[in-house]
């Protein structure tokens, strides 16, 4: 992150608070204030720290969503959103535009690594595969449905496709090409699931690679959760849709 980055939001932050308050005459008013808002500061920052480390680029809308939310009903529920907290409202947006701004993240480039992560918190999220799929892919739902559509994807160049499936209180649907076969790999983690679809073996993978297994398009099924659903389903890859 760019020293420009964090000056600039820093900037946003403190002139949307000093316009908010009425004025550079009231910086100690507004210190006595910020005291008092000191704890739910923290609490807020510490949630915020947690979403930007914890939940991957692209997820966040449904857990701001959510605390917005919860925010405005608790104001509403306490009085706080009085005429004098609307007619600040445009100070607050700065401050909030400057808290993102200081926050926010570079794109990184990305190395290849053949791995592929899907994820889907509260909202439904569908991903598709085309070409050639990854070495690994890592499928999370976390309150939430993901359907993960590999219907068209080519097998990997190697001998398994691992499919590493997080799920809690949620739901996955993994749709793979009829002709390839699937089993299940570690699910001792998995409790409470509730499993849909059809496995090409019921016995459980080997954890290692085995020879022969390059002719199979073998998918390995792996499953961490809690009172979730994981799906398979197969599809022609000639069909449509």
């Amino acid at each position: 992150m760019s020293r420009a980055r964090i000056a600039f939001g820093i900037a946003g932050v403190i002139s949307g608070t000093v316009w908010a308050l009425g004025g550079t005459d009231t910086l100690a008013a507004a210190a006595r204030r910020l005291a008092e808002l000191l704890p739910l500061m923290i609490v807020l920052g510490g949630v915020s720290a947690i979403l930007l480390v914890a939940v991957p680029r692209g997820t966040l809308a449904g857990p701001v969503v959510l605390i917005s939310v919860g925010l405005l009903g608790i104001a509403a529920e306490r009085g706080m959103l009085s005429r004098s907290l609307l007619a600040h409202l445009p100070a607050f947006i700065l401050i909030g535009v400057g808290v993102i701004v200081a926050m926010s993240r570079r794109q990184n480039i990305q190395i290849e690594t053949g791995v592929e992560r899907y994820t889907a918190i509260l909202f439904p999220a569908n991903r598709y595969v085309c070409g050639e799929a990854p070495r690994k892919v890592i499928a999370r739902a976390i309150f939430g449905l993901l359907r993960l559509d590999l219907s068209r994807a080519e097998h990997p160049a190697f001998p398994r496709l691992w499919i590493d499936v997080t799920c809690v209180m949620g739901r996955v649907e993994v749709i793979l090409p009829e002709d390839w076969e699937v089993q299940a790999g570690r699910v001792e983690l998995a409790r409470r699931m509730t499993f849909g679809g059809t496995l090409s073996r019921s016995d459980l993978a080997p954890f290692n690679e085995q020879k022969g297994e390059f002719e199979k398009n073998l998918v390995v099924l792996n499953v961490l959760g809690w009172s979730g659903a994981v799906v398979v389903e197969r599809k022609s890859q000639s069909s449509g849709g």
